[in-house]
Order: C-alpha cells, then sequence, then structure tokens
C-alpha cells in the first residue's frame, strides 16, 4: 500500500494558509446568534439531504457548508424565509460539485422536482458574486500533511479516517463553526492520537504555539457518531477495549494523483502586461530583452501548488456523510408519558414563514 501523505507541504506554502485563513472563516460572532446557528442547522440538513443522491464525494458537502458560512455570515439582513434558505443551500452545493467537475445538467435533473433551474442559476451569480474571493477556500485539509510529521512516530494513520472527522465536524453540532482551520486540522490529530493510543505522552508532540485546542469536543464527536480511528495495516474502534497489535506497513513514496484539482483560478496581473510591452519596445530599439524563462516557468508552478484544493483528494473523500438530515425547525410533539427535555420542542424561535405557505 502506497502513502496516503504523498506530499510534503512547504514552511512557505503553510505560512500563507495561516495568515489567510481568517479570511475565509465567517464574519465574525455571526453565529453567535443562537437564531443563525438555527439556520445553518437547516442548511446543514438540506445539503446532507440532496447530496446522497448525487453519488459525489463527501468533500462537496464540506464545501458546500463553507460557501453558505460564507454567504450567510456576509448577509446584512436576517433570513425571514425558510425556501430562500433552502434555495441558498442547494445553491452553494450546486456550486461545490462544479469543483468537483459534475455537470450543471446532471446536478439540475436531480434537485428539479424541488427546486426550479432557473431559480438555482440565477441565485448561484448571486452566491458567486458576493463570495467570489472564497471560492477556493483554505481550509483544514491543508494543514494535514504540514502537521503529520508530528504524530506519525505513534503510527502513521490512514488520511481517509482524519477527513473523516473532519468533514463530520463541519455539519455536526456548529461546536467548530469559530475555530481556526490550522486549529481543527491540528486537534484532529490529537483527537485521533488520544482515541488510538490513550497511554501517549502529548508532551513529546511538538504544538503550535498559537493552538486553540478543541480535541476534547472532536473525542466526542467521534465517540457520538462511532467515527473509527484507523491506522496503516489494522483497524480498531471506539467501543473496542481489546488491545490490538500495530502492524505497520512501509510507506512507499507514489505520485500525486492525477485526478487531483490541480488548476487555479489565474488573472494576468498588470505588471505583467507593461513589462510585456516595456520589452517589445526593448526589442524595438535593439536593446537587449532579459528573459528568465526558467524563473517564469517556476513561478507558475509555485502558483499552481497554492491550490488549497489539491489538499481534497477525491479518492479518500469517498465515505458516507454523518449529517443530521432532520429539519431543526419542525416542532416536536412532547409524549404525554415522558418529561424527558428532550421531547419538548426542537426549536425554541418561531419557525420562518414560507413563501409557499404565504402566497
Amino acid at each position: 500500500m502506497g502513502s496516503e501523505w504523498n506530499r510534503v507541504t512547504s514552511e512557505k506554502e503553510i505560512k500563507t494558509y495561516l495568515e489567510s485563513e481568517i479570511y475565509y472563516l465567517p464574519t465574525k460572532n455571526y453565529y453567535h446568534d443562537p437564531y443563525n446557528l438555527n439556520i445553518r442547522k437547516f442548511a446543514v440538513s438540506v445539503i446532507s439531504k440532496y447530496w446522497r443522491v448525487l453519488e459525489i464525494d463527501a468533500f462537496v458537502p464540506y464545501l458546500a457548508m463553507t460557501y453558505f458560512d460564507n454567504f450567510a455570515s456576509q448577509s446584512h439582513d436576517p433570513f425571514l424565509d425558510i425556501d430562500e434558505v433552502s434555495l441558498i443551500a442547494i445553491t452553494c452545493l450546486f456550486l461545490a460539485a462544479k469543483i468537483r467537475n459534475l455537470s450543471r445538467r446532471v446536478f439540475l435533473d436531480h434537485i428539479y422536482d424541488d427546486f426550479k433551474r432557473e431559480a438555482v442559476v440565477e441565485m448561484a451569480k448571486e452566491v458567486q458574486n458576493k463570495i467570489s474571493y472564497f471560492m477556493r477556500p483554505i481550509t483544514p485539509f491543508c494543514f494535514l500533511e504540514f502537521y503529520y510529521p508530528n504524530f506519525k512516530i505513534f503510527g502513521e494513520f490512514k488520511r481517509r479516517t482524519i477527513n473523516k472527522i473532519i468533514i463530520q465536524a463541519q455539519g455536526g453540532k456548529n461546536d467548530f463553526v469559530d475555530c481556526k482551520f490550522s486549529d481543527i486540522a491540528f486537534s484532529t490529530f490529537l483527537a485521533a492520537t488520544h482515541i488510538l493510543y490513550p497511554r501517549v505522552d502529548f508532551h513529546l508532540i511538538d504544538k503550535p504555539d498559537s493552538l486553540t485546542r478543541c480535541d476534547e469536543k472532536l473525542i466526542d464527536l467521534c465517540k457520538k457518531n462511532g467515527i473509527g480511528i484507523e491506522n496503516v495495516g489494522f483497524r480498531t474502534t471506539l467501543t473496542s477495549s481489546i488491545p490490538v497489535p500495530i502492524i505497520r506497513e512501509k510507506s512507499k513514496e507514489i505520485a500525486p494523483d492525477e485526478t487531483e484539482i490541480e488548476s487555479v483560478q489565474r488573472r494576468p496581473g498588470k505588471e505583467v502586461v507593461e513589462a510585456s510591452e516595456s520589452d517589445r519596445k526593448r526589442k524595438a530599439k535593439g536593446k537587449a530583452v532579459m528573459v528568465e524563462p526558467d524563473k517564469k516557468k517556476e513561478e507558475k508552478k509555485d502558483k499552481s501548488c497554492h491550490d488549497p484544493l489539491r489538499h481534497c483528494p477525491k479518492q479518500l473523500m469517498d465515505f458516507m456523510l454523518l449529517w443530521p438530515r432532520d429539519d431543526p425547525f419542525a416542532v416536536k410533539e412532547r409524549s404525554e408519558d415522558s418529561d424527558d427535555d428532550e421531547d419538548k420542542h426542537t426549536f425554541e424561535f418561531p419557525i420562518l414563514p414560507s413563501r409557499m405557505q404565504s402566497s
């Protein structure tokens, strides 16, 4: 079996991610409002429901919720229409699916009965205009290969396991909406290590000075959702109390997967145009033109390797989404024979009016 951690993320690249990640988070304090949190829960349920019929990898709904978080938190007016929230959520899933090259026709065919094609296309324009900067966001996956060597000394975690924890955290109980992506990435490794190797001395791990830990909440998330932690060569589960021998396989260097998205959105800079014009004038006057083709190729290569989506290989995201599909705005009737608080209303705020109900 080849290594799933086949790319080395440079210090320079990580520094760029660390400096930029805050801009990809929802607007500060937006999700401190319980009303907005419940709007988010509803978006999660919509995206989870429709993702299951698309037959596409689990990174797509993760990306869709990233789009939704950025769009919703930049909206000045609160959402007052349940149909509008549904449309925005499905549109975010539509845009995320396009990143994985799922055709527009195939997507719209799947949701045609519930959403008008024209409405999705129009909303897509609105969402793209508002969050164009966030379409290829920095995510926790950008930091995994860089942090992985800190934990490899205990055992070689299967990357799919780590991916699954991060994906599930995105659509869980909204416990991680304010967490930085680098903190989630490192804390995911901490949680996996604690579960699989409970006797590990965490002082042996070189932790970032600025780390805000959320590993305890991630451990709780894994337990509640039955997420097993896998190591290269064997698998264990959270309920297992029998020690399992560690069988490590020698890692093999393999070439990066050619199916991963390597392209980035490039816009030619003004400086490049001016430089080209200057070169033409110099050439016309018979003056030497300084050309460094090798350097230009290297710069182009550096740009392409900074695409955050290259850290999200499709073949390592092929697992079931564990996000809830229940409508958080639905009222749950209380049982006459039970005093359990869980039987009370699931939502304390007024139910959003629907366009269909008001028309």
